[in-house]
């Protein structure tokens, strides 16, 4: 099995499972998520002819990068209410 690295965007918040992200809205009130893992996704394609059975993306395209080649993604969960402060 072949190594990759990935790094977080340039921008971008560096976070690790656990950590929490607080973040204002438009107006004042402030939102809270947890990080609960880190990943990378590979969008499947149905296989024209058997439908039920599905390809990976990016082992079909052979010209451009398939969706979210190589994009961290976080999961997350949203602490509800918003806060004022």
């Amino acid at each position: 099995m072949s190594e990759i690295t990935v790094a977080f965007p340039s921008g971008s918040v560096i976070c690790a499972p656990g950590d929490y992200l607080v973040c204002r809205n438009s107006g004042s009130r402030w939102k809270v998520y947890q990080v609960e893992d880190l990943l990378l996704i590979k969008r499947l394609i149905p296989v024209l002819n058997d439908p039920a059975s599905l390809f990976i993306e990016e082992h079909m395209l052979d010209s451009m990068s398939p969706a979210y080649h190589n994009e961290v993604q976080l999961l997350l969960t949203a602490y509800e209410p918003d806060f004022a402060d």
